[in-house]
C-alpha cells in the first residue's frame, strides 16, 4: 500500500497517537525502570497494522522485547485498537547488536540457569513470614546497597518463596540494563566447574564468573561435602566481595547451622544480610490463590475452595497453586462446577497427605527447641551425648510422623540410612526402660502434630 493510500486509523498509528495509548497501559503494568529501557524505545514502522510493526533499536533489544513483553504488547495496543491482531518487533534500520550483546537466554555469562518468567516482584505476594526479605531483594534489585551490605542471603524450608525472590531481583537487574547478572543453582555452579577441571579450562570459567556485577547462586547447602567445588566458591566469592561487586545467596538453613560446609566460607556466608522466609501464614497462602485464581478466566472458583486449600496445605507453596491448577483441570473435564466435593475429589492424595503432614524442618525445630539446641547440631558430626540422644528421637520422629523413606531421612541430618536404622532402633529400646523418654516423645509428638 503507498503512503497516500494509509487509512485514517493507520495514519493515528503512524504519527503515535495509538502507540502512545497503548504505552500509556503498559507504563502501569510493568515496572517504570522496565518500560524506560525496554519499550519507550520501540517505535511503530509502516505502513500497515496486520501486523503491527514496532522498530528496535538493535538485534539484543528486539530478542528481549519478543521474549519477555511482546504478549503484553500485543494486549495494549487491541486496547487501543481492536483491529491489531498481530505484533512483530523488528531491529531499526541502522540498528545492530551491540558488541557483547545477546538475549539473556543465549548469553549463559550473564545468567547461567535458566529464569522462570513468572517468578517476578509483582508476582510475588508479600506477608509477614516474608516481607523483610521482599524488602531486602527490592533494595539489591536497585542497587541501593552500600558497604559491607553487598552480601544478602537468604533462608528458609522448602517452597517458601527463595528462588521466587532470586529469578525477580535477576529480572529487574536485566531490565535496567546497566548491570550484568550471574545467576545459577549451586548445582549448576558445580557441574560447570566439574566441565571446566576435565577440559582443563578453569581459568575461562573464573573470567566467567568473576567478572559479573551481580553474582547469585540458589541452594547454597548443597555444597557441603563436594571440597573442591567449595574452594572455588570460596575463591570466587572473596574475588567478587573484594571488588565490591553483589552477591546473593540461598539454602535451606542460616550459614551458621550450615556445619558440613567448610568453615571459612561459613563464615564469610555469615558476614552479610540474612533475610529469612518463615513459613506461611493462612492469610499469606489465601492471597497467594486468590492472585493465582485471576489466571483461569475459564473456571469460576470460590472463596470457599480457596479458603479450604489454604487451611489445608500449609507447608509448601508450589504444592498449594499446584493443587488449584489440578483443582481447575479436574472442573475443566468433568464440566463440573468447583465445589468442596469437586476439590476433594480432584485431591484425594495431597488431602490425604496433609491431613497428618509433618516435616523434617518442623520435627528439627521441635527437637532442638525441646532440648535446647541448634538445627546445627543435629545435621553436624558431633557425637556428644547432649546431641546424639536428640538426633536420634528425631530421627525416630522422623520415621513415624513422614512417609519419607529412611535413605531420605538420613539424608536430612547428613547420615546414610544404616545410621537411621540404627538411631530408630536404639530409641525403640529406651522407649521399653525409659518412662522419661516415652513422656519426652509423646510431648514432641503433641507439639509437632497441634
Amino acid at each position: 500500500m503507498a503512503v497516500g493510500a494509509w487509512t485514517g486509523r493507520e495514519e493515528r498509528w503512524m504519527d503515535g497517537h495509538c502507540w502512545h495509548a497503548a504505552q500509556s497501559r503498559l507504563r502501569d503494568e510493568i515496572s517504570p525502570a522496565a518500560f524506560e529501557n525496554w519499550l519507550l524505545p520501540l517505535q511503530p514502522v509502516g505502513p500497515g497494522i496486520d501486523p503491527l510493526v514496532l522498530a528496535a533499536p538493535s538485534e539484543f533489544h528486539r530478542q528481549w522485547v519478543r521474549s519477555q513483553y511482546l504478549g503484553q504488547i500485543l494486549s495494549s495496543c487491541s486496547a487501543a485498537d481492536p483491529s491489531v491482531r498481530r505484533v512483530e518487533i523488528v531491529v531499526k534500520e541502522g540498528g545492530t547488536a551491540a558488541p557483547g550483546e545477546a538475549p539473556p537466554s543465549a548469553a549463559p555469562s550473564h545468567v547461567g540457569s535458566v529464569l522462570d518468567p513468572q517468578r517476578t516482584f509483582d508476582s510475588f505476594v508479600v506477608g509477614a513470614s516474608n516481607q523483610v526479605a521482599y524488602a531486602a531483594a527490592r533494595r539489591v534489585a536497585e542497587g541501593r546497597t552500600s558497604g559491607n551490605r553487598n552480601l544478602l542471603f537468604f533462608s528458609g524450608g522448602v517452597g517458601l518463596g527463595k528462588t521466587h525472590l532470586m529469578h525477580a531481583i535477576a529480572w529487574e537487574i536485566i531490565g535496567r540494563g546497566k548491570r550484568n547478572v550471574a545467576y545459577l543453582s549451586s548445582e549448576k555452579f558445580t557441574s560447570e566447574f566439574v566441565a571446566a577441571l576435565r577440559a582443563k579450562d578453569t581459568d575461562a570459567f573464573k573470567r566467567r564468573f568473576r567478572t559479573v556485577d551481580v553474582f547469585m547462586v540458589d541452594d547454597v547447602q548443597f555444597l557441603a561435602s563436594r571440597v573442591q567445588t567449595q574452594e572455588e566458591f570460596f575463591h570466587t566469592f572473596d574475588a567478587l566481595s573484594n571488588e565490591g561487586k553483589q552477591i546473593v545467596v540461598s539454602g535451606d538453613r542460616a550459614p551458621v547451622d550450615m556445619e558440613d560446609v567448610d568453615r571459612r566460607l561459613r563464615s564469610r556466608l555469615g558476614g552479610g544480610l540474612l533475610a529469612e522466609l518463615r513459613s506461611t501464614t493462612y492469610e499469606l497462602r489465601l492471597s497467594i490463590l486468590q492472585r493465582h485464581r485471576s489466571r483461569y478466566d475459564e473456571v469460576s472458583v470460590p472463596d470457599a475452595a480457596l479458603e479450604f486449600l489454604a487451611t489445608k496445605i500449609t507447608n509448601d507453596i508450589r504444592e498449594l497453586t499446584g493443587a488449584l491448577a489440578r483443582v481447575v483441570a479436574h472442573a475443566e473435564y468433568e464440566k463440573r462446577p468447583v465445589t468442596l466435593d469437586l476439590v476433594r475429589d480432584a485431591l484425594p492424595d495431597l488431602l490425604r497427605a496433609n491431613q497428618r503432614r509433618v516435616t523434617v524442618e518442623a520435627i528439627q525445630k521441635a527437637v532442638t527447641e525441646y532440648y535446647g539446641l541448634r538445627r546445627g547440631d543435629l545435621v553436624s558430626a558431633r557425637r556428644e551425648r547432649r546431641i546424639v540422644g536428640p538426633r536420634q528421637v528425631a530421627m525416630w520422629l522422623c520415621k513415624q510422623l513422614t512417609p519419607m523413606s529412611l535413605p531420605d531421612i538420613g539424608g536430612r541430618f547428613n547420615r546414610d540410612h544404616s545410621t537411621v536404622v540404627h538411631s530408630t532402633r536404639r530409641v525403640d529400646e529406651r522407649l521399653a526402660d525409659e518412662p522419661v523418654l516415652v513422656e519426652d516423645v509423646e510431648k514432641l509428638k503433641h507439639w509437632i502434630l497441634d
